[in-house]
């Protein structure tokens, strides 16, 4: 779907709420096959999220900070692969732990936004439920850092437990 300045207002057009449980189950076959390919992770999500993205973004909305978080729009993904923002970081800190993390495993945070981009073209474009949807997958990594989980198999099926506990988002249901 290509996405043009119009679309942008009307969220309906640019993202369906409707559940595809068969698109997510062709997907999950195919993540079987090949478990790293990450493509058929947002594959599955995006099948599976339903509604639970645009509510996750109102009960957001609802917290005086996460009211300032939408009023600002920071992309998280920017600040996260941003070298002199995470060298702020003190030792003990969320934010210098995050920093090791990504630094003993090669990850940035946009190497995981071009995986989606492969998948969901619209996932860059100008809505605030859109931008929540980004915020999520940015997260992803701070929560293997905060939970203490690791990255391989069953570290990442720990967080996608989590990550349902946080989002109520089927996707992370189905995968878990």
């Amino acid at each position: 779907m290509t996405l043009i300045s119009a679309d942008a207002d009307d969220f309906r057009k640019v993202r369906s709420e409707r559940l595809r449980p068969l698109a997510a189950l062709q997907a999950f076959r195919r993540l079987i096959r090949d478990k790293e390919d990450t493509a058929q992770v947002f594959r599955i999500m995006q099948a599976l999220s339903g509604r639970s993205v645009s509510r996750g973004y109102r009960r957001m909305l609802a917290t005086v900070e996460g009211g300032r978080q939408a009023f600002l729009r920071e992309e998280l993904a920017h600040k996260l692969d941003d070298p002199v923002w995470l060298a702020r970081f003190e030792p003990g800190t969320v934010g210098a732990a995050y920093r090791a993390f990504r630094e003993a495993r090669g990850f940035t945070a946009d190497g995981l936004a071009e995986v989606e981009r492969e998948v969901v073209p619209f996932i860059d474009a100008p809505h605030p439920v859109i931008w929540y949807s980004r915020r999520l997958r940015d997260v992803h990594d701070i929560w293997h850092v905060l939970t203490g989980y690791g990255t391989d198999a069953l570290g990442d099926a720990c967080v996608v437990a989590f990550s349902y506990c946080q989002t109520r988002n089927l996707g992370f249901a189905f995968i878990g």
